[in-house]
């Protein structure tokens, strides 16, 4: 058994600076506290626009972007311990935001829920949400969680 595996399975999180994910990752650490489950937390870095005659800038842009990325997941590891007695487990991945997550999503088996943070003002997550959905029939063989972003603890705690 891996480290993110346990009786309950695994919580699959897409984590980036919004809201949003903050409320999926509580929700998320919630239900895994409550069922035995763990949670893994994925942060995607998207492919730089072409910089590729610029090798030494674009690694150097590419190392801060990933330190970002690591900062940003241990300050979300900190949230998860606030709320519950899960310590996720945090993954960075280079590629396009949905397939990166689906990809994840279908290598793991452990993974058995997809929780992603919503919110109906934002166009490039709506994009994301429609894009996943239409993977569910015939690529995702799991359930993908919506979490909205202005849900209080008070709320989430009500859900679980």
């Amino acid at each position: 058994m891996t480290d993110t595996q346990t009786t309950g399975g695994t919580f699959l999180v897409c984590i980036d600076s919004s809201d949003e994910a903050k409320a999926a990752l509580r929700f998320a650490c919630m239900k895994a506290e409550r069922t035995a489950s763990s949670v893994l937390m994925l942060h995607v870095i998207e492919p730089m626009a072409d910089v590729q005659s610029l090798f030494s800038l674009a690694d150097r842009m590419r190392q801060e972007r990933a330190e970002e990325a690591a900062a940003l997941l241990e300050d979300y590891v900190a949230i998860a311990k606030d709320i519950s007695s899960i310590v996720p487990t945090p993954l960075i991945k280079e590629g396009r935001l949905g397939e990166v997550i689906l990809k994840v999503a279908m290598e793991d088996a452990n993974i058995n829920i997809v929780v992603l943070g919503a919110t109906p003002t934002s166009a490039g997550r709506g994009r994301l949400v429609t894009w996943m959905a239409s993977q569910l029939g015939d690529k995702l063989m799991v359930p993908l969680m919506l979490v909205p972003g202005m849900l209080t603890e008070q709320q989430l705690r009500a859900l679980i």
